[in-house]
């Protein structure tokens, strides 16, 4: 290293502030190569292209720009936007096995407890929980696993009240509509039809999104295969 800074002092002026320039292009040229490898990737995702998505994947660029696990995790959030349900349970198994740094971790294990509730899958539910569970991780983090795992999987009555105290303090509009659809989803368990009535349409008014509208308005109107 001091070697190298004596070189550097060499170095005339000019030639340095050359060879900062170039160094400055060369990484702005592969960051863009980077940035349009990974629109074109999420291109061919959004058309359903999932052979596509991989070509680019093993592609010259894609090889340099994603590797490892970053490719497998890549590659799982290509399969479950598009549902390739065999795929994604390649994938589960193969990254079970590596290691990942803690956000890595935590995102994948949300991710396959997200999924395992979509699929109405108990027993792969619990093993993400479980996965969560296992190292300390921010009580942020276990706090919304448990209530997925508890109310989703395990159709519990035990986060009411920290919902409702959650809903009072968030200025998230989202996040206020998530947390009364939970507690009306919870008043269903327990067979309360007149409170489950009343969160369903604080969640209704709390989140003006015509999707979410679409969901509760449904339930209102009878259709309580989403509140089971």
């Amino acid at each position: 290293m001091v070697n190298n800074m004596k070189n550097m002092k060499n170095i005339p002026l000019f030639i340095l502030l050359v060879i900062i320039i170039i160094l400055a292009i060369t990484a702005d040229y592969f960051a863009l190569r980077r940035k349009r490898c990974r629109r074109q990737m999420e291109q061919c995702v959004a058309a359903g292209d999932y052979a596509g998505f991989c070509a680019l994947l093993e592609s010259k660029d894609g090889k340099r720009f994603f590797k490892g696990t970053d490719a497998l995790l890549m590659k799982l959030d290509a399969c479950l936007q598009l549902s390739r349900h065999e795929d994604i349970r390649a994938l589960f198994a193969q990254l079970d096995e590596v290691r990942l740094p803690r956000g890595g971790y935590i995102n994948y294990n949300m991710k396959k407890l997200a999924y395992a509730i979509d699929i109405k899958d108990a027993s792969l539910a619990e093993a993400a929980w479980r996965a969560l569970h296992k190292f300390r991780q921010s009580r942020y983090v276990l706090r919304e696993a448990d209530q997925l795992y508890d109310i989703y999987v395990c159709h519990k009555s035990n986060h009411i009240d920290e919902l409702k105290n959650f809903a009072g303090k968030t200025k998230n509009p989202s996040s206020r509509a998530m947390a009364f659809f939970r507690i009306a989803k919870q008043y269903h368990y327990l067979g309360d039809a007149d409170r489950r009535t009343e969160y369903l349409l604080k969640a209704k008014g709390a989140y003006n999104d015509p999707t979410w509208q679409k969901i509760i308005g449904d339930i209102l109107a009878g259709d309580l295969s989403r509140l089971e």
